[in-house]
């Protein structure tokens, strides 16, 4: 039975399932009637033919490689008897977990790094959160209006008018909480970059770590703001998400410095920094107080 999609229902720029199959034969072919010469040391050359066998199970398994995992490969019809020979085959060569797939693909393979979702995730940027909480406690604190008259608005010049002016020392108590919330801003935006940057360091050593006879390209993209997802899809048997993993318990924190393996199995993060002292308003007004007067 011949599944192939028509001209009319094929997605825009994909080839014909005739083209491709016309071209997949071809290769098989090609492979099958390749010749395999080993010369010895006597001078006798021995002819005899490639083993078919094993370029096709690889040329699976590199399909499957590019495509992130056996299921994918098998998506189209993954109940039929021929996906289940497929995957039964494709286990045999990569592993029942897939831990040797990566070796054979062929594709780039890119992982996306979204720095606010994970550090979200492990409670750092809670810890942010309750920062600017503090300082806009610390803020209405003062006593400073933030309620200005509106010009026309007959209530709002009521009350506008009734406002006490600042006093001087009021001005400067906020003008020092608008400072803060200044370098709190640029801390932030400096620790998640830094942070960004060491996991695709840990990311890219882990490489050939994790994936020894991997040889094709790794694309690490890096996306500071929030995303939705922790990265590489959230799918966990693909092979992104394997490298992806091994760098996140690598990395070293924002604040601490520390790499979530060394902090205790099962233990709250923001709760350790909180502990130790390294919530990042605390490590900025430490900062401050060790630069002293300007």
């Amino acid at each position: 039975m011949n599944n192939a999609p028509t001209t009319a229902n094929r997605p825009s720029g994909q080839r014909s399932y005739e083209d491709v199959m016309a071209d997949a034969v071809t290769v098989l072919t090609e492979a099958a009637r390749r010749v395999v010469t080993t010369a010895y040391r006597d001078g006798y050359v021995h002819h005899e033919r490639a083993d078919f066998a094993e370029f096709a199970t690889h040329a699976l398994a590199g399909a499957a490689a590019n495509l992130g995992s056996i299921e994918s490969l098998l998506e189209g019809r993954n109940g039929s008897w021929e996906a289940d020979r497929i995957r039964d085959l494709l286990h045999s060569t990569v592993g029942q977990d897939e831990e040797a797939l990566l070796e054979y693909r062929t594709e780039p393979l890119t992982v996306f790094v979204h720095v606010e979702d994970i550090l979200h995730d492990l409670g750092i940027r809670g810890l942010y959160d309750k920062a600017y909480a503090e300082l806009d406690r610390r803020y209405d604190a003062i006593g400073v209006s933030a309620t200005t008259a509106t010009p026309g608005e007959a209530a709002s010049e009521a009350a506008g008018g009734q406002l006490q002016p600042a006093t001087p020392g009021q001005d400067a108590a906020a003008d020092a909480i608008n400072e803060l919330k200044r370098r709190l801003d640029e801390q932030q935006r400096r620790e998640w970059t830094t942070y960004g940057e060491a996991f695709k360091a840990q990311l890219l050593l882990r490489v050939e770590q994790v994936y020894p006879l991997f040889s094709a390209p790794v694309h690490v993209v890096i996306e500071r703001s929030w995303q939705g997802t922790l990265g590489p899809d959230e799918v966990f048997d693909k092979a992104e998400w394997r490298l992806w993993e091994a760098a996140l318990y690598a990395t070293p924190l924002p604040g601490s410095g520390i790499a979530l393996t060394d902090y205790a199995l099962g233990s709250d993060v923001a709760q350790v920094e909180r502990a130790a002292g390294r919530s990042p308003l605390t490590r900025l007004e430490g900062t401050s107080s060790q630069e002293g007067p300007a």
